[in-house]
């Protein structure tokens, strides 16, 4: 499939994951069994707008976007991605201030 101008880098990474649940059926690629390609359920504009004022701090847009318009964790590299507050957890509150 090519992409058009109009398709952005989330909608590729959309692809690509449907793309790899279809071929990996089995996963046997190193971390997808723990994550079977699905990412978790998009943040609400609310909620990340919320998580920011608590946590004092300002995402930038592209992680922003991500978290919206594709999934709070979930499918990705290795394991996957924590979500936003299991993130968040693993890190010391002063160095979300930065």
């Amino acid at each position: 499939m090519l992409f058009r101008k109009k398709e952005t880098q989330l909608d590729r990474i959309k692809y690509k994951l449907e793309k790899a649940m279809q071929k990996d059926t089995a996963f046997l690629v190193f971390g997808a069994s723990s994550h079977q390609y699905k990412v978790d359920r998009k943040l609400t504009q609310k909620e990340l707008t919320q998580w920011q004022v608590e946590n004092q701090v300002t995402l930038p847009e592209s992680y922003a976007q991500f978290l919206t318009k594709v999934g709070n964790g979930g499918a990705g590299p290795y394991y996957g991605l924590y979500s936003i507050g299991k993130a968040a957890s693993y890190t010391a509150s002063h160095a979300l201030h930065s």
